[in-house]
């Protein structure tokens, strides 16, 4: 009961700073790194979930690539609104995904990892080449931004007045994505996920198509993807392919075992502190590749269930002070 106050007070906690933080935050650029965080953990926790189910994507880049560019396309080209371009993008990503993970899901462990390296480059290349839509090596620049939010003649949410409208936006997109990742973990989609990262030939023999359900799980991933690619699309205002390379891709899976994989918490809190120190070691950028390995690999040493296992240990050791205090404790209601 008290591990579970505890954690009911923390999240309340959390919850509420991040939704109070832009009414104290003087300085533009701390909204921008919880932007850039709450974007990023898109994709992390689409990164889990692959996890969970037992593979290994170096790709998921990819499909940020292919949600930025099919809201900008829709938008620019189509005159389609941004809130509609928004889901769309991820629905494109996931169709892709689903087309990419059916014949490629067939592969194995390190198979699987290395086809979705493949497919990072040659998906952007390809991008490159259709120089009419999507700009081509020189880009797609003059991207609007999202639309405002009107009732009336009054304008409710104008996203050229700031980045605050922008991290709110960011903010309901990763609790959205909480939302579905908790619903997806307590229920017998996530367990069946789960059985399939343990044991294929053990889930197929108790009658789960094996196939469809880690397709599934890479569409579901490669979705928030999309959603965090349309998402940068319309903040940046430009797009690159240089933007979403293969280090990008080794990057939200660091995210994600750094964060830890037993939560829906654990990528976002693992982006939270990579991202939140590569901010303040601008000056070291190019030792970032060297240092996140270390990271990774100092997780992988003293807390191989990632960051949010400090978490539980540190709940537990609360549950258990206050357990044994009020063993300690005389009842005054019971002769000694």
């Amino acid at each position: 009961m008290a591990a579970k106050r505890f954690s009911y007070a923390l999240t309340g906690l959390v919850s509420a700073g991040l939704l109070f933080l832009p009414l104290f935050a003087r300085n533009p650029y701390v909204l921008h790194v919880g932007i850039r965080v709450f974007m990023v953990s898109l994709s992390a926790l689409g990164v889990r979930l692959i996890l969970l189910s037992g593979n290994v994507s170096l790709g998921q880049a990819v499909f940020v690539a292919i949600g930025a560019y099919t809201s900008a396309i829709l938008v620019m080209k189509l005159a389609l609104s941004t809130w509609f371009a928004l889901p769309l993008a991820g629905l494109m990503a996931a169709g892709l995904g689903a087309a990419i993970g059916w014949p490629a899901l067939r592969l194995r462990g390190i198979y699987f990892t290395i086809l979705t390296l493949c497919i990072n480059g040659a998906v952007m290349r390809y991008i490159d080449n259709l120089g009419g839509l999507t700009g081509g090596l020189k880009g797609l620049y003059g991207i609007p931004q999202p639309a405002s939010i009107a009732l009336g003649n009054h304008s409710l949410v104008d996203f050229s007045a700031g980045k605050t409208p922008y991290y709110y936006y960011a903010l309901a997109l990763l609790a959205f994505c909480f939302v579905v990742m908790i619903r997806i973990d307590r229920s017998r989609l996530g367990a069946i996920f789960r059985g399939l990262a343990e044991s294929e030939p053990l889930s197929s023999s108790v009658g789960v198509p094996v196939m469809r359900y880690k397709v599934l799980a890479f569409s579901i991933g490669c979705f928030f993807s999309g959603l965090s690619g349309a998402f940068h699309a319309h903040y940046f205002l430009f797009l690159q392919t240089s933007s979403f390379g293969a280090w990008d891709s080794v990057y939200y899976l660091v995210y994600a075992i750094v964060g830890g994989l037993q939560s829906a918490v654990g990528p976002a809190l693992g982006c939270a502190l990579m991202l939140g120190f590569f901010e303040v070691s601008r000056p070291l950028v190019k030792f970032q590749p060297l240092v996140y390995g270390g990271a990774l690999v100092a997780i992988m040493l003293f807390a191989p269930a990632g960051l949010i296992s400090l978490l539980s240990r540190l709940k537990g050791s609360i549950s258990g002070s206050l357990k044994r205090r009020r063993e300690r404790t005389p009842n005054p209601g019971v002769p000694a």
